[in-house]
């Protein structure tokens, strides 16, 4: 809401965007295709690899191949089909980030580690989150040792510091309000 507001309204100054996600719509299939394709990689390089029920599947036969192959990148027809971003929907929203930090709306992208919106961002910037981000209103940061919703007191905590921060940092007034 917050992206889609200030894309709406020139008088927003800025926004947070906490754990964004839900940009790319469900009818572009190929994109979410690729965006699990992406998943299963990282959960058989970051846990199955190294745990031992997951090897005693694999050699009993237990295990999807297809999704193996797939996350280690065998099957690429995901990856073909999602590389063409500027043309769909993903592509007008980083067409849209983009413009934001032209005309110098704030934005702070704040994720918890491993939340889904990462990867999302990733795709519809093309892998190109980090040029985004050295913008000097972009802000974005990932919040180590946190889940989706920052249940933790200490993700808490630095969630608090990091919106404070930010807010300090563009010195919003009590008479302004951020999305």
């Amino acid at each position: 809401m917050a992206y889609h507001t200030a894309r709406a309204d020139r008088r927003v100054l800025g926004v947070v965007l906490i754990n964004g996600q839900g940009f790319i719509p469900e009818s572009e299939e190929a994109i979410h295709a690729y965006l699990a394709s992406r998943r299963r990689r990282r959960y058989y390089l970051g846990h199955a690899l190294y745990n031992m029920a997951s090897w005693r599947k694999l050699a009993t036969g237990r295990v999807g191949y297809g999704d193996i192959l797939s996350a280690m990148g065998f099957r690429r027809e995901g990856r073909r089909q999602s590389k063409d971003v500027s043309k769909t929907k993903a592509g007008e929203v980083a067409t849209g980030l983009r413009h934001l930090a032209d005309v110098g709306t704030q934005m702070l992208f704040l994720y918890s580690v491993g939340d889904p919106g990462i990867e999302e961002l990733d795709v519809i910037l093309e892998g190109n989150v980090a040029r985004l981000a050295s913008h000097e209103v972009v802000e974005y940061h990932v919040v180590e040792n946190a889940d989706h919703m920052f249940t933790a007191l200490q993700s808490q905590e630095e969630f608090v510091r990091r919106i404070k921060g930010w807010i300090d940092s563009i010195g919003v007034n009590g008479d302004c309000a951020t999305g």
